[in-house]
């Protein structure tokens, strides 16, 4: 093998691992030990020490002088915040706002990024009873609305679930059958929006609906999480209605496919 293809294999597989200590962080709360990263990375100490000393370097990661454990740096703050700017996400947050006032329920947006999908924002209702929806990490595929949707609106949805593995049942009725799960993307492409009971929190009932981009391809999902006794069946048509003038209004506010 020449040398410039094992240079860029290598240069390759240290970016990923780079990536992969990162997202660690997805899943604890606080510092972690060396160790303890190496153990969830799978990786031998020495390297897992070698990508975070060029992580520490660049301000990517922060490390305890006292404890030597790491946690993420300030860099990272100032990155997202020149993305969350350049995707005008303060926009559709925004545009999410006026959607919570509207219908009195917790709202979101989430992307479909590899094989995850990443809430990127939500605004809570102030209703005593609600759903919290999780910003940052990642989002069920097959066992939410906006999943579904993001996967129904995908490139090859029969090909994504494949290579999911095999699917998680969070709940009693959590769909894990490939076959059913297709036919629920046609129908949800047929609709034009995704509904979704208890499949990954009982109790809780979803709507999704995409947002597109401007060539018309699904860029991200717009939804909304309910308690399942507020949002019944006579509410569907009204919230879905506002919920599509809302992804028309991001639409054109906001960019989540890389596109300026």
């Amino acid at each position: 093998m020449a040398t410039a293809e094992i240079e860029r294999r290598t240069g390759a597989r240290a970016i990923d691992r780079a990536i992969a200590l990162l997202e660690v962080f997805y899943e604890v709360d606080g510092a972690i030990s060396l160790s303890e990263l190496a153990t969830r990375l799978d990786l031998p100490p020495s390297t897992v020490h070698r990508v975070a000393q060029a992580l520490l370097r660049g301000d990517l990661l922060a490390q305890d002088p006292e404890t030597e454990n790491y946690n993420l740096g300030a860099g990272l703050v100032n990155l997202g915040q020149v993305a969350a700017k350049r995707i005008g996400l303060s926009r559709a947050i925004d545009v999410l706002n006026e959607l919570v006032a509207e219908t009195q329920e917790t709202a979101g947006i989430a992307v479909l990024r590899g094989q995850r999908a990443h809430m990127l924002a939500r605004v809570e209702t102030d209703s005593a009873l609600r759903v919290h929806l999780a910003t940052g990490p990642f989002v069920g595929l097959h066992c939410t609305a906006v999943g579904k949707l993001l996967l129904a609106y995908s490139a090859d949805p029969a090909q994504m679930i494949d290579d999911l593995g095999p699917l998680k049942a969070y709940t009693p009725d959590t769909v894990t059958d490939p076959k059913k799960l297709l036919a629920e993307f046609a129908a949800i492409r047929g609709d034009g929006y995704a509904v979704n009971e208890g499949q990954m929190n009982v109790g809780v009932r979803a709507l999704a609906v995409p947002v597109k981009g401007p060539g018309g391809e699904t860029v991200a999902g717009l939804c909304i999480e309910a308690p399942a006794v507020r949002l019944g069946d006579d509410r569907i048509g009204d919230l879905i209605t506002r919920m599509q003038l809302a992804a028309e209004r991001i639409s054109k506010v906001a960019t989540f496919d890389g596109s300026t």
